[in-house]
């Protein structure tokens, strides 16, 4: 899940309890947040039999990484991609 944080301040917590039931329990799952919210930690821990956290930032410090650039290329027609 990408942007889980995002997914359960919008209200989305039931669709993804509906998803996540959906995976077989075989299958690697993996989430991503920019900000590790206390909501996604335990929809983590309650999903995964072992979840494991990896974080650019200091635990504490739920900013995006400064470090990071972003780039955009907006391209006018689909020939030019």
């Amino acid at each position: 899940l990408d942007e889980a944080d995002q997914m359960l301040n919008m209200g989305f917590a039931p669709q993804i309890d509906t998803l996540m039931g959906q995976i077989r329990p075989d299958r690697q799952m993996v989430m991503f947040s920019a900000t590790w919210a206390e909501a996604v930690e335990g929809l983590a821990s309650r999903y995964f039999d072992r979840p494991l956290k990896v974080a650019i930032n200091k635990a504490d410090d739920q900013n995006a990484n400064k470090a990071v650039t972003q780039l955009v290329w907006l391209v006018p027609d689909a020939s030019e991609r």
